[in-house]
């Protein structure tokens, strides 16, 4: 099967023909002559040798295109991403929900560091229980807390005892 980068198959730009080795290789109608099999071999793995040299050359141009049109369609869809500031609360996606009705997102979480270099962000949870490692900036959303958002006492003081 034809990779779709490339335009070739695995085997076509490794061995430089479709799943067949020398030992399979039926001698030539044109210009036989019998005893000279070695010889005859062996011209056609130069040639083969000759030829990869140019279908691999093809495959990675091919390939090269085919990035650079993937990343024209990736670039018409992302959006840039807000930088968040040191104080900020945001929510955490996240990525292992004990169900398919848990929340999707962790937080309210605080910023205590940011690495713009890296775009990477330590938070600081519930109690000023701050997490071990610095979490990328895709799986953060800034958290939007209005006056109708104040919740129970009694589910306020569960939250922060279940919530990391």
């Amino acid at each position: 099967m034809k990779n779709e980068a490339t335009g070739y198959t695995p085997s076509m730009l490794l061995y430089g023909y479709e799943r067949r080795t020398p030992s399979t290789w039926v001698p030539p109608k044109y210009d036989y002559v019998v005893g000279k099999v070695e010889e005859e071999i062996a011209r056609r793995a130069k040639e083969i040798e000759n030829w990869l040299v140019e279908v691999r050359a093809a495959a990675k141009f091919n390939a090269e295109e085919k990035k650079k049109a993937r990343k024209i369609l990736y670039d018409k869809t992302v959006v840039p991403r807000i930088a968040f500031k040191v104080g900020e609360k945001v929510l955490m996606k996240d990525h292992y929900p004990s169900d398919k009705f848990a929340d999707k997102f962790i937080g309210p979480l605080g910023i205590v560091k940011v690495n713009e270099a890296t775009n990477t962000y330590y938070l600081v949870g519930p109690h000023s229980i701050r997490l071990k490692e610095a979490v990328h900036g895709d799986i953060l959303v800034p958290f939007r807390e209005s006056k109708r958002m104040i919740p129970d006492v009694q589910v306020e003081r569960a939250m922060a005892i279940f919530q990391s």
